[in-house]
């Protein structure tokens, strides 16, 4: 689900170049937000993702949605800490201990329906696939570089969402593009809508508030089951002056009710 397949990084790569040169209106920016047209009109105002794109996404879907977002954390999390205890030279028993989700760490299984099971084993699949096509292909690569290779996600970013009129405490998730270049990426268990594109322009704007470093793309992962088949559609998406925007308008048009 995080691995950008050769024809996503090229598409990506002419992106960066072009919204480099186009850029995003300066008060659009996040950490602008204590002023218009960022600063939220109505004081106090905190809507959740549920409220970006209402009549969309039930309670049990967010839940589901927010479970699986912990076992993939955890997974990752697990992943990295085993493989900086066994360091490049061990990969093989880091192999070995990937071989599954149960061998890994059974507590992923727990409370596990087969979806999540499936989406799971894909990725630490993938993961394996990965690191292992890096330490042979690559010469000379330290830790940390097989690791910005084989573990493309940074989870659990925690930031203050309240500065632009949204939750508090939010946890955001980062797929990384290239050195010093990442993005926001969310699930869904949904046919693709426009409106989804808010949750990751959300996220964006309140980490720019926070750290002060730009952020031009995001990325929604579309998920599907089908016979026991994993479907996975990416949406790679700029967060442009037009996003924003429509961020903003829905925000206070929903502040003001």
């Amino acid at each position: 689900m995080f691995y950008l397949t050769p024809a996503e990084k090229h598409k990506l790569q002419s992106q960066l170049t072009l919204v480099r040169s186009e850029g995003v209106e300066e008060e659009l920016r996040g950490w602008n937000y204590y002023k218009q047209p960022l600063h939220p009109f109505y004081e106090g105002l905190m809507l959740t993702m549920e409220d970006l794109i209402p009549g969309q996404i039930s309670y049990e879907e967010v839940l589901y949605q927010q479970e699986l977002c912990r076992k993939i954390r955890y997974l990752y999390r697990e992943v990295r800490r085993s493989f900086y205890t066994l360091g490049v030279a061990n990969y093989e028993i880091l192999l070995e201990k990937m071989s599954t989700l149960q061998a890994l760490n059974p507590h992923l299984l727990a409370n596990s329906d087969r979806q999540t099971q499936l989406i799971l084993q894909r990725e630490i699949d993938s993961m394996k696939a990965r690191l292992v096509d890096t330490i042979l292909n690559e010469e000379a690569v330290s830790e940390d570089e097989v690791a910005a290779t084989f573990l493309p996600l940074s989870v659990d970013m925690s930031v203050d969402g309240s500065v632009i009129g949204i939750e508090k405490g939010l946890t955001v998730d980062f797929l990384h593009i290239e050195p010093g270049e990442s993005m926001p990426i969310v699930f869904f268990f949904q046919v693709p809508q426009a409106e989804h594109l808010r949750i990751t322009t959300a996220y964006a704007l309140a980490v720019e508030a926070k750290y002060k470093c730009p952020l031009d793309f995001g990325c929604i992962t579309y998920l599907t089951l089908k016979e026991d088949k994993l479907i996975i559609e990416r949406r790679i998406h700029n967060i442009d002056d037009s996003r924003r925007y429509d961020f903003i308008e829905h925000r206070d048009q929903v502040g003001s009710q």
